[in-house]
């Protein structure tokens, strides 16, 4: 197999392994009345399956830097066996503790797998082709959110709203037998690193790092902003339009086309643009579109437009953010995407808690002003406080820099 067919088929693997992840976590709030109805489990509670989700992925870094010392395969392979359980419990769940039980393991397989895949393409592409080869993976995510909420929408009102979850299961199952088979190169020095270094050595390169860590909140603050503004979007659009799941779902949907033009854009131009330049003027515009979905959407119609802007803008960033992350750390990629995996789960669960908060005591317009806030805040400590440098050669004399190596 050459080169180029190899990677492609890469990319073509990660493409598809991230659909499914990305379908569990995108639909899961679609769910709430029917988890609700089903399980006779009052509606509030519902946040707590985005919660609990989120708690387990902050166990990221624990993988991320063991496999920046062990290698990427086994471990992509234990995220995927692992969501294929969750998938399957929810499947046949009976109770709602065997809900909450798949939500952890879907949190615990999304805390190994996803960090370790960007960081596997880090390995794979080289800085220059990096944006490139991350935007059309990342087009996993668009296309998902265009095909995925009007797919489920419809399972759970008109057929079963168990099978979302036997496919995403088989779909899973397909992907680990194509990674499993799939022979991803070695690192080069790969035993020297591990004998050398270890994840307290990792960790503490990363967080001595200004612009890493500054490039961490900045994403921190942007997911929790995006999580904010959706989490009780479903609700609002029930009691404000009084529509049902298919509508909302349908209308929730658009955000896709947002992101796939966000992705697009960034796969395009992003190199030449610049990582640092697009994740802040992307989340700058995306604190905007907040503020324009939840204080200006007379009808229906306004809030499918502010949904493409805002998934335009916000992916626009988010595409090129992994990029941004493993230039900042280009031998700790594995460790510095799974902070990144591990703080977006904290943002998650913090954001979720305290808009149920601002959504009990006033309304979905505060909701979108805190969210909006969040946003704009991460822009500027990006703009502020990251320094980006030519990404130095990655070998053996950075990563032991005091070890002779004739």
């Amino acid at each position: 197999m050459t080169k180029t067919s190899s990677s492609s088929l890469q990319l073509w693997l990660f493409f598809f392994a991230q659909i499914v992840f990305f379908a569990d976590f995108q639909n899961i709030i679609l769910y709430f009345r029917t988890f609700s109805e089903t399980f006779n489990i009052d509606y509030i509670y519902m946040g707590f399956l985005v919660s609990i989700y989120s708690i387990f992925t902050l166990s990221s870094p624990i993988f991320g830097s063991l496999s920046d010392l062990y290698g990427r395969k086994g471990f992509l392979l234990l995220g995927l066996i692992l969501f294929i359980l969750s998938s399957l419990i929810i499947a046949i769940a009976q109770i709602w503790e065997h809900i909450l039980i798949a939500r952890a393991l879907a949190g615990l397989a999304s805390a190994i797998f996803l960090p370790i895949l960007l960081a596997q393409l880090g390995d794979s592409f080289s800085y220059k082709e990096r944006t490139r080869a991350m935007g059309l993976v990342r087009l996993a995510w668009p296309f998902t959110f265009i095909i995925g909420p009007p797919l489920v929408g419809y399972c759970i009102e008109h057929i079963n709203w168990r099978l979302p979850h036997i496919m995403m299961a088989i779909g899973a199952a397909i992907m680990l037998m194509g990674i499993y088979k799939f022979d991803f190169p070695k690192r080069e020095y790969e035993g020297q690193i591990r004998t050398k270094n270890s994840t307290l050595d990792l960790f503490t390169r990363v967080l001595l790092n200004r612009s890493a860590v500054a490039g961490l909140v900045m994403i921190l603050l942007a997911v929790g902003a995006i999580q904010g503004i959706f989490v009780y979007f479903s609700t609002w659009m029930e009691t404000e339009f009084q529509l049902g799941e298919s509508a909302i779902s349908t209308i929730y949907s658009f955000m896709g086309v947002g992101t796939l033009f966000g992705t697009v854009l960034a796969t395009w131009i992003g190199d030449k643009f610049g990582p640092k330049q697009c994740a802040v003027t992307g989340f700058s515009v995306a604190a905007g579109c907040m503020l324009l979905l939840s204080h200006f959407s007379y009808n229906p119609i306004f809030v499918i437009f502010w949904l493409i802007l805002l998934g335009t803008s916000f992916d626009f960033s988010i595409t090129v953010n992994p990029v941004l992350l493993t230039q900042l750390a280009p031998n700790e990629k594995g460790t510095i995407m799974s902070l990144s995996g591990a703080l977006k789960g904290g943002a998650i669960a913090i954001s979720t808690a305290l808009c149920g908060l601002i959504w009990a005591q006033y309304n979905y317009m505060a909701i979108g002003i805190f969210c909006a806030s969040l946003a704009i805040t991460g822009a500027v400590i990006g703009f502020l406080a990251i320094k980006v440098k030519e990404e130095q050669c990655e070998n053996i004399k950075e990563i032991l820099p005091n070890e002779n190596l004739s």
